[in-house]
């Protein structure tokens, strides 16, 4: 069975689906499971990344993009940047870099948290400093997550955020 409630088709054959079907291979050929589909359709979850590193978001897009029902809506490389995709793209969550050009991620996550309350924002940083969580969740922000943590712990920061529940590992 596949992840998202799909089943090769094997009881009908291919041809019955109109010309350019049969040459395709059964696996590529499915149809909806109903039973196994309705949670991944109602647990769409819309994610925005803003870093100023390039390789940064195509990582972490990779890493969030491998759970089922996630999708990353947008990219962000600075502060201003993220508040536009923000305001256009309306994330359930927004991964948000502290040190980047333009506008730096906590003035960002203030202008975000004031015009969006609903999305939740998750920082996630390189930099580690006394009282780092209380200076983020001051901004807006309902998470923190270090870089250098972020195989461990930004699956579950985002699982938390989107259940309207803060997570803080830095």
């Amino acid at each position: 069975m596949h992840p998202m409630g799909l089943r090769p088709t094997q009881e009908s054959p291919a041809s019955e689906y109109g010309s350019g079907l049969a040459e395709m291979p059964a696996a590529l050929l499915a149809v909806v499971d109903p039973d196994s589909v309705s949670m991944a359709a109602e647990t769409h979850l819309r994610i925005l990344i803003a870093d100023d590193q390039t390789l940064v978001r195509k990582a972490v897009r990779l890493l969030l993009e491998s759970h089922a029902g996630w999708r990353v809506c947008g990219e962000a490389a600075d502060g201003r940047e993220a508040i536009d995709q923000t305001r256009e793209l309306h994330p359930d969550v927004v991964i948000m870099d502290l040190s980047m050009p333009n506008m730096d991620g906590l003035e960002a996550t203030r202008a975000i948290h004031a015009s969006f309350p609903d999305t939740q924002i998750l920082i996630l940083t390189l930099h580690h400093f006394p009282h780092l969580a209380k200076v983020v969740q001051r901004a807006g922000a309902q998470g923190c997550v270090l870089k250098s943590d972020s195989n461990r712990y930004l699956i579950p920061a985002v699982s938390s955020l989107s259940n309207s529940q803060p997570f803080f590992a830095a």
